[in-house]
């Protein structure tokens, strides 16, 4: 019997230009959702040495794309939660000497066959998201000496943010998200019924 992927949700609305000027709410979760972020106590998360470089790497984006602004954020033990706002003032590259063209390897996005999409001047979600985890990925295999460890799921979750009601809501939900921990900790894909 041949071993098959099971199918998955997609994340990513079909028909929709992630490139756009936006609000977007995200949910990055690790591998097999393990623990590796660190530990909630009396409500608030203390790191694990993964989670400070996964801290530290969510911090350098803007760093990497001039066009990209970070809002409230939240490491969780297995997953994080953040707003990145996409804001093209300037043109939307990637900041010089930063990014190669193909943004780097394995994160261009994907046509429906698997193939890359060439980058063409506009840093879409994907992109960010994308390049965060490589960076992390890169960082923690090499403190841990475990090169190719597989660190995060492939894909994420997100929401395009329509509204200031929405917004206030969603900040207030990470904000919150380590109170919540025990009873939120199995649900990151049903994020939608909080909203």
């Amino acid at each position: 019997m041949k071993n098959e992927l099971p199918n998955r949700k997609p994340t990513l609305h079909k028909n929709f230009d992630y490139s756009t000027d936006r609000y977007y709410f995200v949910t990055i979760c690790m591998d097999d959702m393990k623990n590796f972020l660190g530990k909630i106590r009396n409500g608030k998360i203390i790191l694990s040495s993964i989670g400070n470089i996964v801290e530290k790497c969510w911090h350098e984006i803007p760093g990497h794309f001039k066009n990209i602004e970070l809002d409230y954020f939240q490491i969780m033990p297995n997953h994080l939660h953040g707003i990145l706002i996409i804001n093209s003032v300037g043109d939307g590259s990637p900041v010089p000497g930063k990014l190669p063209k193909t943004i780097c390897p394995g994160v261009n996005e994907t046509t429906g066959d698997g193939k890359p999409i060439p980058y063409n001047g506009k840093i879409s979600l994907s992109n960010v998201v994308g390049h965060f985890k490589y960076q992390a990925t890169k960082e923690i295999n090499k403190q841990n000496n475990k090169p190719g460890r597989k660190i995060f799921q492939r894909s994420f979750y997100d929401r395009i943010i329509r509204n200031e009601r929405e917004l206030y809501n969603i900040q207030k939900y990470i904000s919150e998200n380590p109170l919540r921990w025990e009873l939120e900790k199995e649900m990151a894909e049903n994020l939608d019924m909080l909203f």
